[in-house]
Parts: structure tokens; C-alpha cells; sequence
């Protein structure tokens, strides 16, 4: 990643869509114990693996003859939880915490940059703010600036 300057982070969409994943963590992991317990890595696994025993081409008749017809809605119906948010199992460690990758890239989504073009305004403003700031009391007197956003030596101050 190049060398940017942040210009702002937008901390509350940041925390609201963070605190909404969090939320979350415990579907992923109850997926993850549900995947276990049929001995499968995923969703489509497990329903392949039903259709294999029983020879039917249907998952959820298949479930339903192996008595496992509680795992798979339940797996689908957190599958379909998770389809509305951007969070995999792979996002989160062992202990169901967010990985650094993920939440790397969620800082990353709400950060915005000064562009080039920005970053020679903001340098040049910078310049003259310091200069004017080197500048005693008395002296800062002596600018001012006019209706026209101009900066000029106060007419009303004379030496």
C-alpha cells in the first residue's frame, strides 16, 4: 500500500456495521458446530453427503430419512441469515474473533484519503498558516483579509 494521509475516518458507520457483524459471530459459530457434528465443511456438503446415503436427489428428503432434517433447515436458515452480510467463517479466528485481514479491511472501507490534488492544497495551506503563525502578535495585526477572501496589510494600521 502506498504512503496516504487519512482525512477522515467515519467512526459511527464503522462501529455501526462492526457492532451488526458482531452480532453475527454467534451464527457463524453455531454453523461451524452444526458442520462438525454432521462431519461436513459446508452447507452443500452435507446435503450432497445426505443425497449419496439415501440415493435421492433431493436434500431435503434425504434429510428427512436420515433424521437430520433439524440440522439442514437450520443450517439453511443461517445461511440465509448470513447471505445479507459480509461475514464468512473465514473472517473470524478459532475462538469466533474477527480476524486482523477482516477487520483491516473494515477500518479500510471507512477511511478516506486526501487526493493528490488535495494533499498540494493542504501542503500550500499549511505553509502559509505556519508562516503567518512565525508572525509576533503585533504583526498578525497588520494582515487582514478582504471582502474578496484576499489577504492584504491592514489600511488602518499605519507605522
Amino acid at each position: 500500500m502506498t504512503d496516504r494521509n487519512i482525512k477522515k475516518f467515519e467512526r459511527h458507520p464503522y462501529e455501526v456495521e462492526k457492532q451488526e457483524l458482531t452480532n453475527l459471530v454467534k451464527y457463524i459459530i453455531e454453523e461451524r458446530d452444526l458442520l462438525q457434528q454432521v462431519e461436513c465443511k459446508n452447507l452443500e456438503e452435507f446435503e450432497l453427503k445426505l443425497n449419496e446415503t439415501t440415493s435421492f436427489k433431493n436434500a431435503n428428503l434425504s434429510a428427512l430419512a436420515m433424521g437430520k432434517e433439524n440440522e439442514l433447515a437450520r443450517l439453511h436458515k443461517i445461511e440465509k441469515m448470513l447471505s445479507t452480510a459480509d461475514l464468512k467463517d473465514e473472517d473470524l479466528d478459532v475462538n469466533g474473533n474477527f480476524t486482523k485481514i477482516f477487520l483491516e479491511a473494515l477500518n479500510e472501507k471507512y477511511t478516506i484519503y486526501f487526493t493528490k490534488e488535495e494533499m498540494i492544497v493542504k501542503n500550500k495551506l499549511d505553509s502559509i498558516i505556519k508562516s503567518y503563525n512565525a508572525l509576533d502578535a503585533e504583526d498578525r495585526k497588520k494582515l487582514l483579509v478582504n471582502r474578496s477572501n484576499e489577504m492584504q496589510v491592514n489600511p488602518f494600521i499605519r507605522d
